[in-house]
């Protein structure tokens, strides 16, 4: 019996199955990489958005009220975040993504007065669940005697 030109073979169907499984195994893994990529990325959006939120905060304070371990602000820290990078008030049921802690190490402002002081602010950020891992950013708060 002649075979019909027109129709493909057993073997032809699959190894063209074998070819395109391939291809799809290998964009599965793709994926996979991308996602983790993706989850990483919102991580570090989340985090600057919390820093630039923070900055913002310290540069409108007055330097005496940033520099006193006892003023209202300072009391608020440990702060907890959520995953959209919104402060979450103490008392609220929702599950802290991110918990931030600041620290401040009195310093000198290269090339100012030797009577200027500053303070570098740093601003620790760790994943509720994973406190371990943290991330620091620096903010440079300086005396300009307002």
């Amino acid at each position: 019996m002649k075979a019909s030109p027109r129709a493909f073979s057993l073997v032809e169907v699959v190894m063209a199955l074998g070819v395109v499984s391939t291809v799809m195994v290998g964009l599965l893994g793709l994926v996979a990489v991308a996602f983790g990529q993706l989850r990483q990325s919102m991580e570090r959006t989340t985090q600057t958005q919390i820093v630039q939120s923070l900055a913002a905060e310290i540069k409108m304070l007055d330097y005496s009220t940033l520099t006193n371990a006892n003023s209202s602000f300072r009391k608020q820290f440990p702060r907890n975040y959520d995953v959209e990078g919104q402060a979450i008030s103490t008392g609220v049921s929702n599950s802290p993504l991110y918990e931030v802690v600041l620290d401040s190490v009195p310093s000198k402002v290269p090339g100012a007065n030797s009577n200027q002081s500053a303070q570098q602010v740093v601003i620790k950020i760790a994943k509720a669940n994973q406190p371990n891992t943290s991330m620091c950013y620096s903010v440079w708060a300086v005396d300009n005697g307002r």
